[in-house]
């Protein structure tokens, strides 16, 4: 106290000059204002002289402004500096946005880490646009990015499209994901519901043409899918119902879509679902699915007279920073219908607002032991919950 100049040593790179003013002017104020552009920078001085009330009004500022430009970084400063509600809501900012906006932002896509992309990719929260294949193909995208920085940009299909290419002209037989230089991108594709992934011949010729991974991770999820359409053609398996929200999660199918308007829009999830065709139809403010089961299909259908699936919906209206300003969910639930029935899932709340993200979680097979660590498994045992009714 007696000393006329005090000497701190500061080695965190984030807190700059204008920081500690306000941070130590903070000290003889009753408020302080701060502008989104230096609150990390704020945070980080705050931290160090464990300010806990400007800590939080950083808090609530990170919170309000997460948008394109700063979920990584609050996500990144979150980390560092023990912020938990900050880092839950970048996690679930980016849930949301990943796959519908992130994926067209290539210099921001390109500073998601490993660890980060895998919990993201193992969510069953994540809105995943159109199927799992779309995951995966964002994820070649990722890497390529970082295996190709000459690419100067362009639009996404044109970015989706050369990282294809990439990896269908490589000249090394081995799997990329098993090479030295692809082994450390490996995580998020583990996390990716591989049994999903199987599902169009389309999409199993790709996996094969671009040699990304390895066919012994992808043998056992065919199998699996294999085995899953004998039971429901031998009548065992009716359908997923009363699983636990663990089981159901864990080995559900994601989709979803971006619904613009109230004009009626119809459409299916390309891929074999095991037996049903499932034609969804959002009319007006109602959202549907029918079980088609038209004699002139060209598709194989399942003839038993009744089937049981789980579901989840979740919609979603942003608002200009690509926050969730109202949302509605169905939770998970079970259903049974017959052929050609067309059931009701959903009616659209009215303070949702146009354009809205469609987020499904759907299970329409009964989950069987996971095969992922036998590629050549002995037969499973009859799942507990498939219904014969």
């Amino acid at each position: 106290a007696t000393e006329d100049f005090v000497r701190i040593e500061i080695v965190d790179p984030k807190i700059n000059l204008d920081a500690m003013y306000i941070v130590l002017g903070s000290l003889y104020l009753d408020e302080v204002t701060l502008e989104p552009a230096d609150v990390v920078s704020v945070l980080a001085a705050a931290s160090l002289f464990q300010l806990d009330g400007l800590i939080d009004q950083c808090t609530e500022i990170m919170i309000e402004t997460i948008n394109t430009e700063t979920v990584l970084t609050y996500y990144e400063s979150s980390c560092e500096y023990g912020l938990q509600n900050v880092k839950e809501a970048c996690f679930k900012w980016l849930l949301v946005n990943l796959l519908c906006h992130i994926c067209d932002c290539p210099k921001k896509l390109v500073q998601i880490g490993v660890d980060l992309m895998t919990q993201l990719v193992k969510s069953p929260d994540l809105f995943v646009m159109q199927t799992e294949f779309s995951v995966y193909a964002l994820l070649r995208y990722w890497v390529y990015l970082h295996v190709a920085p000459q690419w100067e940009g362009g639009s996404i299909q044109e970015a989706l499209i050369a990282s294809q290419l990439y990896f269908q002209e490589r000249d090394d037989d081995t799997p990329f994901l098993l090479t030295k230089e692809g082994s450390k991108y490996a995580p998020p594709f583990r996390a990716l519901r591989l049994r999903h992934l199987v599902d169009h011949h389309t999409d199993v010729q790709l996996l094969h043409s671009e040699h990304v991974l390895p066919p012994s991770w992808l043998h056992p999820a065919i199998y699996n899918n294999w085995n899953l359409m004998l039971r429901i053609d031998q009548g065992i398996d009716r359908g997923a119902k009363e699983l636990t929200f663990e089981e159901f999660s864990a080995d559900c199918l994601r989709c979803g879509r971006v619904i613009h308007n109230e004009t009626e829009h119809v459409w299916r999830w390309t891929g074999f679902n095991f037996g049903l065709d499932l034609v969804w139809t959002c009319d007006g403010r109602v959202l549907k699915v029918k079980r088609n089961q038209r004699s002139d299909s060209e598709v194989m259908l399942s003839m038993q007279q009744r089937r049981h699936f789980m579901f989840r919906i979740t919609l979603a209206s942003l608002d200009e920073q690509r926050q969730i300003k109202q949302t509605q969910s169905t939770g998970t639930k079970s259903m049974s219908f017959f052929k050609n029935e067309e059931v009701v899932l959903l009616v659209l709340d009215s303070e949702l607002t146009f354009p809205i993200l469609v987020s499904v979680n759907l299970l329409t097979t009964c989950p069987i032991a996971s095969l992922q660590d036998s590629p050549c498994p002995h037969a499973p045992a009859p799942c507990p919950h498939a219904s014969i009714n």
